[in-house]
């Protein structure tokens, strides 16, 4: 130290942690799993600390362009209403998400490539499965369009992760990362049926 202020130390440069992005981040969920979406944001979405920051959470019936018959029309509405600012989509993954129709489309318009950009990076975060009674896990189903873009232990021709829930934040930060570079090098792999799910498919123990 000397009497102007501390002496520059060339030696120091490098040794600060690099100041890591937090990724802009659309949520898809059946909304009987809305707690689990809570969790996720007040753990590690929280302004200036969290990992990631939540933009937006799933489409709803009040949305004007449910009842269109023109598929066009639904994926663009909701990437300008939901998803133009974000770059990864997480998958909440319950016990009725695989059969939601909001879900099929969050996670169809997330695939398509805008003109102008890039399609978002797929995230499947499981919630902690119900065991049966010898203690095994019972793993949810995932939805048939996010199925189409994860192949167990296939990781080389999958475009979309599927992880439990997280126990850590540098967990997420890093699974968030792998999709959102994954959004760029293998977005050839996505594959995107024009078909949507128009209505809910199974009843579940909560309602549509």
């Amino acid at each position: 130290m000397s009497i102007y202020g501390p002496v520059f130390n060339p030696n120091l440069l490098g040794k600060f942690p690099p100041i890591l992005p937090r990724r802009k981040v659309f949520i898809s969920y059946f909304k009987g799993d809305k707690p689990w979406v809570d969790s996720l944001i007040a753990h590690y979405g929280q302004p200036s600390v969290g990992v990631f920051i939540p933009c937006a959470v799933g489409v709803t019936e009040e949305d004007d362009f449910v009842d269109s018959d023109d598929v066009d029309y639904i994926m663009q509405a909701i990437r300008d209403r939901y998803l133009e600012v974000t770059s990864v989509t997480i998958v909440i993954i319950g016990p009725c998400t695989h059969s939601r129709k909001f879900v099929d489309w969050e996670i169809k318009s997330s695939l398509t490539q805008p003109a102008n950009g890039r399609p978002n990076g797929l995230l499947g975060l499981e919630i902690p499965p119900p065991r049966d009674w010898g203690g095994n896990p019972v793993w949810h189903h995932l939805p048939g369009r996010f199925l189409k873009n994860y192949i167990h232990n296939r990781q080389d021709i999958s475009y979309a992760r599927y992880y439990v829930w997280p126990s850590s934040a540098s967990d997420l930060r890093r699974w968030i990362e792998e999709v959102y570079g994954l959004a760029s090098q293998n977005a050839y792999l996505i594959e995107n049926p024009q078909d949507m799910i128009r209505k809910n498919l199974v009843p579940c123990q909560f309602s549509s």
